[in-house]
């Protein structure tokens, strides 16, 4: 994984803000984003990356990955790249290119289809185009895109805090408390209570709908 990917994005992004950039550089920078969720290499930099962050303590390990995400956190905000289309219009140019189908057919077909096939994906995971990959998180309403880590790729990620099943998994459905959580999203414990209420609220909803 190339940091110069996300930066490139993030360059199309701000260029896009400042209403210097074409349509074509805009779609090209989501075309650099999606190979952030590339998994080329992906094996080798994801083991190295657990191996480096082993120790006989796993506690240790879950302290460690913490505290490095909590001292990012003060520095890097996340930062969310707006699609440059209405998201229909980019859907459009997707199926359009023979390319970009096959890329995303390739994608599809090296993703886990089941949460026993993802103890066989390395840690940190590099599947960051999943929906519970802590890297970044993809509105499917509007398309835009949210680095939640700017400034770090997939496989820099703590190898305990980059998949939202392990952490879960790990706790036994315990809950976390918000500001643990604000951490591990890179969000402010009140958005994280926020986002809590509103997923509880949509549960309240549905059960007496």
């Amino acid at each position: 994984m190339n940091l110069e990917v996300v930066q490139s994005a993030n360059t199309g992004d701000e260029s896009a803000e400042n209403g210097d950039e074409t349509e074509e550089e805009r779609l090209q920078a989501r075309r650099d984003v999606l190979r952030i969720l590339r998994a080329d290499k992906s094996e080798k930099e994801g083991t190295q990356a657990i191996e480096e962050g082993q120790t006989d303590n796993p506690d240790k390990n879950l302290e460690e990955g913490l505290k490095f995400l909590e001292q990012r956190r003060r520095s890097e905000k996340p930062k969310t790249l707006y699609a440059p289309k209405p998201l229909e219009d980019i859907k459009a140019v997707f199926d359009a290119s023979e390319a970009i189908r096959d890329e995303l057919a390739e994608l599809d077909s090296i993703r886990p289809q089941t949460r026993a096939e993802c103890s066989n994906v390395p840690r940190p995971c590099p599947l960051a185009g999943c929906k519970y990959n802590n890297y970044l998180d993809v509105n499917p309403a509007t398309g835009t895109i949210t680095l939640n880590h700017l400034g770090l790729t997939p496989d820099q990620m703590p190898p305990a805090y980059s998949c939202a099943l392990d952490v879960a998994d790990r706790h036994h459905g315990e809950e976390l408390p918000q500001n643990i959580v604000g951490i591990i999203l890179n969000l402010s414990r009140n958005r994280v209570g926020q986002i809590e209420d509103e997923s509880l609220s949509g549960c309240t909803e549905l059960r007496h709908g």
